[in-house]
């Protein structure tokens, strides 16, 4: 049984999800995806959400992602994407 600091796998998948739809959405381009920068925000007992608090914005010398939203989205979701394992790994291991 989980005690109230503890938080369930499934619940952490879900709010991943959720956090990389908001990103595409808002084209914002996370650059450093890892536990020790996000953060896991109870509002109710029933109600939470994921914060990146930071590592995100562009690092290319020549951003196209700034140019094109739909190069943008991908690259986001790119990004996510190879993450989101690495990060509930991590979750696991913690």
């Amino acid at each position: 049984m989980l005690d109230n600091n503890q938080i369930k796998l499934e619940s952490v998948i879900v709010e991943l999800l959720i956090l990389k739809d908001e990103f595409v959405n808002k084209l914002i381009y996370p650059i450093d995806l890892n536990l020790n920068n996000i953060v896991f925000q109870r509002i109710t007992e029933h109600k939470h959400r994921l914060v990146l608090v930071d590592g995100y914005g562009i690092t290319n010398i020549f951003p196209a992602i700034s140019i094109s939203k739909k190069l943008a989205r991908k690259q986001i979701m790119r990004k996510f994407d190879r993450h989101i394992s690495t990060l509930i790994e991590e979750y696991r291991s913690s």
